[in-house]
Protein backbone atom coordinates (compact mmCIF):
# COMPACT_ATOMS: atom_id res chain seq x y z
CA UNK A 1 0.00 0.00 0.00
CA UNK A 2 1.17 3.42 -0.83
CA UNK A 3 -0.55 6.45 -0.01
CA UNK A 4 -0.83 9.88 -1.54
CA UNK A 5 -1.95 13.29 -0.05
CA UNK A 6 -3.06 14.79 -3.53
CA UNK A 7 -5.66 13.50 -6.01
CA UNK A 8 -3.73 11.88 -9.20
CA UNK A 9 -0.94 10.65 -6.75
CA UNK A 10 0.35 14.29 -6.49
CA UNK A 11 1.53 15.87 -3.04
CA UNK A 12 3.60 13.91 0.03
CA UNK A 13 4.00 10.62 -0.55
CA UNK A 14 4.07 7.60 1.77
CA UNK A 15 6.88 4.60 1.97
CA UNK A 16 5.28 1.58 0.95
CA UNK A 17 3.81 -0.36 3.28
CA UNK A 18 4.28 -3.64 3.53
CA UNK A 19 2.97 -4.98 6.78
CA UNK A 20 -0.43 -6.07 8.17
CA UNK A 21 -1.97 -3.98 11.05
CA UNK A 22 -3.41 -0.54 11.64
CA UNK A 23 -1.06 2.27 9.56
CA UNK A 24 -1.27 5.68 10.40
CA UNK A 25 -0.35 7.74 7.56
CA UNK A 26 1.37 11.09 8.03
CA UNK A 27 -1.40 12.55 6.51
CA UNK A 28 -4.74 12.78 4.78
CA UNK A 29 -4.90 10.75 2.22
CA UNK A 30 -6.91 11.26 -1.01
CA UNK A 31 -5.34 8.71 -3.59
CA UNK A 32 -3.71 5.54 -3.10
CA UNK A 33 -1.91 2.32 -4.74
CA UNK A 34 -3.02 -1.07 -3.08
CA UNK A 35 -1.71 -4.27 -4.39
CA UNK A 36 -2.57 -7.31 -3.11
CA UNK A 37 -0.59 -9.48 -4.79
CA UNK A 38 -0.56 -13.28 -3.82
CA UNK A 39 -1.24 -12.11 0.07
CA UNK A 40 -4.73 -13.18 0.64
CA UNK A 41 -4.70 -9.68 2.31
CA UNK A 42 -7.08 -7.00 2.39
CA UNK A 43 -7.19 -3.14 3.56
CA UNK A 44 -9.95 -1.16 5.37
CA UNK A 45 -9.81 2.53 4.64
CA UNK A 46 -10.85 4.78 8.14
CA UNK A 47 -12.03 8.55 8.53
CA UNK A 48 -10.37 8.26 11.78
CA UNK A 49 -10.11 5.51 14.55
CA UNK A 50 -13.91 4.70 14.56
CA UNK A 51 -14.94 5.38 11.41
CA UNK A 52 -14.52 2.89 8.23
CA UNK A 53 -15.07 4.64 4.95
CA UNK A 54 -14.61 1.20 2.57
CA UNK A 55 -12.32 -1.47 2.07
CA UNK A 56 -10.93 -3.81 -0.94
CA UNK A 57 -9.70 -7.05 -1.08
CA UNK A 58 -8.58 -6.71 -4.74
CA UNK A 59 -5.82 -4.93 -6.09
CA UNK A 60 -6.70 -0.59 -6.88
CA UNK A 61 -5.47 2.19 -8.30
CA UNK A 62 -7.31 4.74 -6.89
CA UNK A 63 -5.89 8.36 -8.01
CA UNK A 64 -9.26 9.96 -6.60
CA UNK A 65 -10.34 8.39 -3.67
CA UNK A 66 -14.25 8.33 -2.79
CA UNK A 67 -13.27 9.74 0.92
CA UNK A 68 -10.66 10.68 2.41
CA UNK A 69 -9.02 8.92 5.34
CA UNK A 70 -6.07 9.30 7.44
CA UNK A 71 -5.52 5.53 8.97
CA UNK A 72 -5.95 2.29 7.06
CA UNK A 73 -6.14 -1.39 8.43
CA UNK A 74 -4.39 -4.23 6.26
CA UNK A 75 -5.10 -7.51 7.30
CA UNK A 76 -5.29 -11.08 6.44
CA UNK A 77 -7.17 -13.53 7.84
CA UNK A 78 -10.43 -13.21 10.03
CA UNK A 79 -14.22 -12.72 9.52
CA UNK A 80 -14.51 -10.73 6.18
CA UNK A 81 -17.93 -9.27 7.61
CA UNK A 82 -16.17 -8.37 11.10
CA UNK A 83 -12.38 -7.37 9.74
CA UNK A 84 -13.94 -5.32 7.07
CA UNK A 85 -14.92 -1.99 9.41
CA UNK A 86 -12.28 -2.64 11.57
CA UNK A 87 -10.69 0.48 12.55
CA UNK A 88 -9.28 0.49 16.00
Amino acid sequence: MQAFAQDNYLGAVSEVYRTAGFIDPPFVVSSYVWLRGGTGCCVTFCADPTRDVGFSCDTKYQPNASSEFTRFYVWCTGDLKEESVRCS
